[in-house]
């Protein structure tokens, strides 16, 4: 009898080694499925606001806008914004006439950049003080310019019928130096053209000549052109803005 019990116990025992069991506890249970609960509403949120945004841009897209949200600036009752409404077109950038500049007058002043001209005016002397001027006369605007040339033309208010006065053009290939006579462009080793800007638009000598835009009436029909002037030849500066 005693053998028998002993071996159901060394039975027992080898039984447990082999065979390990986890217990598990009903509130470790509960609580895995309370977090599993938990995370699945988070991400039903998290999905309903993604199809929210999806739809926006689809919407937006459809109309050629982009979604920016609903009661952000600018933004319509959809969410939608037009960027045509913020980015400046190829147009808008381009500069266009302002006016020219008076100093006051009722007409167009006349100017020269000979010191001792009568038509000189010493605050106009260098190339800051001319934009300036128009800045003063216009606010936001500068001095006209070689490369304005391609946009203003269609809107510069040329001042054909009361006279023939040219229009001083700055910063023209030919007038990007302090220099009219020291300064030359060379090509190849020879000389292929001066630099015109009035010795930096400010000279007291005499020979030096700087761009302007004029008329020639000579011929028909009447055309515009591009050529060196001298520097007490009067000539209006025309303001633009970009």
């Amino acid at each position: 009898m005693r053998f028998i019990i002993l071996l159901l116990a060394l039975t027992s025992n080898a039984y447990a080694v082999d065979n390990p069991r986890l217990p598990i506890k009903t509130n470790d249970d509960l609580s895995l499925h309370q977090t599993n609960n938990a995370a699945i509403e988070v991400i039903k949120d998290q999905n309903k606001t993604l199809n929210s945004s999806i739809g926006g841009h689809k919407k937006c897209i459809e109309q050629g806008l982009i979604y920016v949200g609903a009661g952000a600036t600018g933004a319509d009752t959809d969410g939608c914004y037009d960027l045509n409404s913020t980015i400046n077109t190829e147009t808008t950038m381009r500069p266009y006439f302002a006016g020219f500049y008076k100093d006051g007058n009722a007409s167009p002043k006349v100017v020269s950049f000979k010191t001792l001209d009568p038509a000189y005016e010493a605050s106009l002397a260098g190339r800051f003080n001319i934009d300036k001027a128009c800045h003063n006369e216009y606010p936001s605007s500068r001095a006209l310019t070689f490369e304005d040339l391609k946009y203003v033309l269609p809107t510069l208010n040329l001042p054909l019928n009361i006279d023939h006065s040219p229009i001083w053009v700055m910063d023209g290939i030919r007038a990007m130096s302090s220099s009219s006579t020291d300064m030359v462009i060379t090509k190849n080793g020879s000389i292929a053209g001066k630099m015109y800007d009035c010795e930096g638009w400010n000279t007291s000598e005499e020979f030096y000549s700087g761009i302007v835009l004029m008329k020639e009436t000579g011929v028909t029909p009447n055309y515009l052109k591009v050529i060196n002037s001298a520097c007490d030849t009067g000539a209006r500066i025309a303001c633009v803005y970009n």
